[in-house]
């Protein structure tokens, strides 16, 4: 029973995600498919984002927090740029290639 509970509670979870990463990537109103590399930066972003303040959240020390949110921030502003475009196709890792 416990094991169903945990299996069903991941389904729900990924679905809840990949609704996420989705909303993130695509406008509401756009129902084109999701290129790869941009949910692969999507997925990178996301997990920055959450890491970082799961991670600062975690620690003891107010500096050493700040210093976390701080490099996380950095990082995702970063990755937001203009500057750094998606990886085109032929740079997709095999996971993401359907």
């Amino acid at each position: 029973m416990r094991r169903e509970v945990i299996l069903a509670s991941r389904r729900v979870y990924e679905e809840e995600l990949r609704k996420s990463l989705r909303a993130i990537c695509i406008p509401p109103d756009d129902g084109s498919p999701i290129d790869p590399a941009r949910l692969d930066d999507t997925i990178a972003f996301m997990a920055l984002s959450v890491g970082g303040i799961s991670l600062a959240g975690a620690v003891d020390d107010p500096v050493f927090c700040e210093q976390i949110l701080t490099v996380c921030r950095q990082a995702v502003e970063r990755m937001a740029t203009p500057d750094n475009e998606s990886r085109t196709n032929a740079e997709v890792p095999d996971h993401a290639r359907n």
